[in-house]
């Protein structure tokens, strides 16, 4: 292993001064070896130098000490000459551990403790959270806690948020799938683990790459009779800019389904009816699929029974849709726009702004008004640049606004 800490050039920001360049050479069975790592400073802290590795944190008073650091916890990381592909995250605890896939098997490590194995990361996840609740490390009531899945980046061994997750979730039906899916390390593409192997899908290739992959894996697992009926298995918690991917092929059949609380649109897709489930105060949407509109209801029905969303499957059924159903699924997701947090983005909700392309047409004086009346918690924050990130967002342009929030300082524009 060798690391080479360079100064940041590319970027030009005072708070990543330096990229640690780290060739692992065959150190690790990885298709990828070459990492670029960035090295924070933050003035303010006595260890001011710093950098993050699989949620793991090395810090130094001094930048020429990191790599050193570097080394020893990539070193400890490297598992069955693996780096970790996932990490599981305890917020509240405050404590990560590293997931590693070994041939048929997912494996977690925990800290001298045991090592779980399984086939499905789901239930690597179950056994987990099972242990770390007996141990008292995620509350004494099993519920004041719960492990979050985060992918490794390929380029910076730094973590991702899954974009969407694929599930099958019927116990009767053998154990439950559960897959997060991850952007490629080019961002060109999308991938996610399943029946032993890394499952992959270009961006451009397809309707869309949510039902493009959803189908590959749906076909691994049934060849694998792992699944007994692909439909049985579905996408949720989708990424808005994943989302609209997915919305340009659907075809709105005018009918909902429905049940007290509960209204899902449905929608066509290549000879399939889906089933469109918007999650509360997440902007994001899982979708359900189904051969005819009773299949359609009758697996719908099933999962919320089971989540206890339903007391039984009379409660549901297909009304005609209306228009506040399209509406419901068209917010986008605003807290990709560097600056907005949940709690910023259900405030501009309460003024109807819940689209990329409705707040980038709002002047940045009209957003701090809302801002000032939101109270201390929110007048601090600058929306100056908040219309320009929504505008590219709205266009699709997720390059520029890349670029755009790399030269942005907590969402600021930087000082000349």
């Amino acid at each position: 292993m060798h690391i080479q800490l360079v100064k940041n050039e590319a970027l030009n920001n005072a708070s990543v001064p330096y990229i640690a360049e780290v060739s692992m050479g065959n150190d690790v069975t990885h298709l990828w070896r070459d990492y670029r790592i960035p090295v924070y400073y933050n003035k303010h802290k006595e260890n001011g130098y710093s950098a993050e590795i699989a949620g793991f944190q090395v810090a130094s008073e001094t930048a020429e000490r990191i790599p050193d650091l570097m080394k020893y916890l990539i070193e400890n990381l490297t598992n069955v000459a693996r780096l970790p592909n996932y990490a599981f995250v305890a917020r509240r605890a405050q404590r990560v551990y590293p997931v590693y896939t070994i041939e048929d098997e997912v494996m977690v490590v925990t800290p001298n403790g045991p090592i779980f194995r399984h086939v499905e990361l789901a239930k690597v996840r179950q056994y987990l959270t099972e242990y770390l609740h007996k141990t008292r490390i995620l509350g004494k009531d099993g519920k004041s806690d719960k492990l979050h899945v985060r992918g490794i980046d390929p380029n910076t061994l730094g973590l991702r948020r899954p974009v969407f997750y694929l599930k099958k979730r019927d116990a009767a039906d053998g154990d439950p799938f559960w897959a997060p899916v991850f952007e490629n390390g080019a961002q060109d593409g999308v991938y996610a683990y399943a029946a032993s192997s890394r499952r992959d899908v270009a961006k451009g290739v397809g309707p869309s790459v949510v039902w493009d992959l959803r189908n590959i894996v749906a076909h691994v697992l049934v060849t694998d009779k792992r699944l007994s009926d692909d439909n049985d298995l579905r996408a949720d918690r989708i990424m808005p800019r994943y989302w609209q991917k997915l919305t340009e092929s659907m075809t709105p059949t005018g009918k909902a389904l429905v049940a007290d609380a509960l209204r899902l649109p449905i929608y066509e897709v290549n000879g399939k009816f889906i089933a469109v489930e918007r999650r509360e105060n997440e902007n994001r949407n899982g979708i359900y699929v189904g051969d005819t509109l009773a299949d359609l209801e009758a697996r719908v029905a099933k999962d919320m029974i089971r989540r206890g969303h339903l007391s039984n499957a009379g409660a549901l059924s297909v009304e005609a849709a209306d228009a506040s159903d399209e509406e419901n699924i068209a917010n986008d997701d605003l807290t990709l726009i560097e600056g907005i947090g949940p709690k910023i983005a259900n405030l501009l909700a309460e003024k109807d702004i819940l689209t990329f392309a409705t707040l980038a047409s709002n002047e940045p004086d009209a957003i701090k008004d809302i801002l000032n009346q939101g109270g201390p918690a929110y007048n601090r924050h600058d929306p100056t640049s908040w219309p320009e990130q929504a505008a590219l967002a709205a266009a699709g342009d997720w390059d520029m606004l890349n670029k755009l929030q790399e030269e942005l300082v907590g969402g600021k524009y930087a000082l000349a």
